[in-house]
């Protein structure tokens, strides 16, 4: 199994303003690398944001802005599968493309969430949250940083992948 997990930090309420961006590569259901990168969104920090994730403007002061990173971005995920947990970085991705007049990420969608939903009954119709599902499996790591994040819907995904039936994640878009 091979596909590539993705989790974004934003720093306000408005999707595309992404500060933060954590990728892990899958190959051979084995993780063989990560990547990640502060995020200058060129716009206000919202307080509400930097509680939840604990970055500030002053640390992205000297970081890429999202066109910047935009290539290097590109040549890791077109192509591939990308496993995201609901559809909060799916979404935020496709915004910041747009907000900067770059071309969507030629990619596959998978929501981790949704092959929770499928894989474990008991969070069929709630509690599939990233941390709660986590919780479960006894994986523990520091939420919402974008890189722990990815590394935690890529263990979601490859347990839930193991479990079930036709060991088939389904694409989302």
């Amino acid at each position: 199994m091979n596909f590539i997990a993705l989790d974004l930090e934003t720093a306000n309420p408005c999707q595309s303003s992404i500060c933060q961006i954590g990728i892990v590569f899958v190959v051979n259901a084995v993780v063989s690398d990560t990547w990640e990168s502060l995020v200058d969104p060129e716009e206000d920090f919202n307080y509400n944001n930097i509680a939840v994730h604990g970055i500030k403007p002053e640390d992205v002061k000297f970081a890429h802005t999202f066109p910047n990173l935009y290539e290097s971005l590109a040549m890791k995920l077109n192509g591939n599968t990308v496993v995201h947990h609901t559809s909060f970085d799916r979404i935020a991705l496709n915004k910041a493309c747009d907000k900067h007049d770059l071309p969507r990420f030629d990619v596959e969608w998978v929501d981790s969430a949704k092959i929770v939903r499928k894989a474990l009954p008991q969070f069929s119709k709630s509690g599939y949250g990233l941390k709660n599902v986590a919780n479960y499996f006894g994986y523990t790591f520091k939420h919402h940083d974008a890189l722990n994040d990815a590394l935690a819907c890529a263990f979601i995904t490859l347990r839930c992948n193991e479990v079930m039936v036709d060991d088939k994640m389904e694409s989302v878009e």
